[in-house]
């Protein structure tokens, strides 16, 4: 590893996360020379470069922090969200997983009554605990970051029955339908399937085309998809075929 590559680490492990302009004027190097070396350092899997920027990985960490993700394609997430919360109804049995999106949907929800919402995510649970007048639900489990997602929790979300269940994904493609990146939440989605008398996908357009190693449920599985714009003809058509509402 270069010694430039080297200050790079040590410069994102102080800052946690940092732009590329920011790192090009910390460490007085072009833009694009910090590009290459993000890069070839995300390729050794010490990095994730994200959108502009970049975040060191912790030893066995897999997966974007939350208070990353939260940040990430932020203005297409609370499109999504105001959009999914027309599927929302009084008095319903709700399920939000652990995704950014269903984050920012739970705080669309103070406007109903009388909802049992149930969540994996601590930082949902709060929220809503402290800004509705609702009933809110912990899943517990083993915890990842500010969620839990284990077999524990798997099987204490097999003793509910949601009338609509929210959640999202990291990949979505034609040849594999919808995929995540992370086992324990894979794992999850399929015991949500058997809980849920609705899903609702809540997928922003970036995520179109991308596979990911766990598959979470056949497309025919979800009621509806709601995204941030028209998808491209080769996804309609799919949808259509398997009778799956797109919204956008």
């Amino acid at each position: 590893m270069k010694d430039r590559q080297k200050l790079l680490l040590t410069t994102l492990k102080d800052r946690n996360f940092l732009t590329i302009s920011d790192l090009a004027k910390v460490m007085h190097y072009s833009a694009s020379t910090i590009r290459r070396d993000l890069k070839e350092l995300e390729n050794n899997g010490l990095v994730q470069r994200i959108h502009g920027g970049a975040l060191v990985l912790k030893p066995n960490e897999i997966e974007t922090p939350t208070t990353i993700k939260q940040h990430i394609n932020l203005t297409e997430k609370k499109y999504i969200a105001a959009l999914a919360s027309g599927y929302v109804e009084n008095r319903q049995n709700i399920f939000l997983d652990s995704s950014s999106t269903a984050n920012i949907l739970a705080k669309n929800l103070a406007a109903f009554n009388d909802l049992n919402i149930s969540t994996t995510n601590l930082e949902t649970a709060i929220y809503l605990n402290l800004h509705t007048q609702n009933k809110i639900n912990v899943i517990g489990g083993s915890m990842i970051d500010t969620y839990s997602s284990s077999m524990i929790t798997a099987r204490n979300l097999r003793d509910y029955v949601f009338d609509i269940s929210f959640m999202s994904c990291r990949g979505f493609s034609l040849e594999y339908g919808v995929t995540d990146k992370v086992e324990s939440e894979s794992s999850l989605k399929h015991t949500l399937i058997e809980c849920s008398k609705k899903l609702v996908l809540l997928i922003d357009s970036n995520k179109m085309g991308l596979i990911f190693p766990y598959r979470d449920c056949k497309l025919s599985q979800i009621s509806a998809v709601v995204t941030d714009k028209k998808p491209a003809k080769k996804y309609s058509k799919l949808f259509e075929k398997n009778n799956v509402e797109v919204v956008y």
